[in-house]
């Protein structure tokens, strides 16, 4: 991975209701980890206007989280079948963790398993 720091990946999309809680509490577990993660919220819709993602980041707190929007490329690489799916990988690129809206703590505990 990048900068040889595990990574973090969170699925959502603005105009989901339950990514608000999710994106809260992967943000949290994020925070709690520090900066030995590199996390990334992965918009998958491609045709969101940006200022949308935008509002939808500051609604749920900004959170520690860089954003991209999905081409559908990250989509079909790690078969994202929900939306508030958050995966998080090891500096390997191994998959240590995937779960749909984890809490902040397993969140923060992933990370940790990954090796941050």
């Amino acid at each position: 991975m990048p900068n040889n720091k595990p990574a973090l990946f969170y699925f959502f999309t603005a105009s989901c209701s339950s990514c608000v809680t999710g994106a809260k509490s992967v943000g949290a577990g994020v925070a709690k980890a520090g900066s030995g993660v590199q996390a990334v919220a992965v918009d998958l819709d491609p045709g969101e206007p940006v200022n949308i993602i935008n509002g939808f980041m500051q609604d749920v707190g900004n959170p520690p989280l860089s954003v991209v929007r999905d081409d559908g490329t990250l989509l079909k690489r790690f078969n994202v079948d929900a939306l508030g799916l958050t995966m998080v990988l090891d500096k390997a690129g191994r998959v240590v963790y995937r779960g749909v809206d984890p809490s902040a703590a397993q969140t923060a505990q992933a990370i940790a398993a990954a090796g941050s």
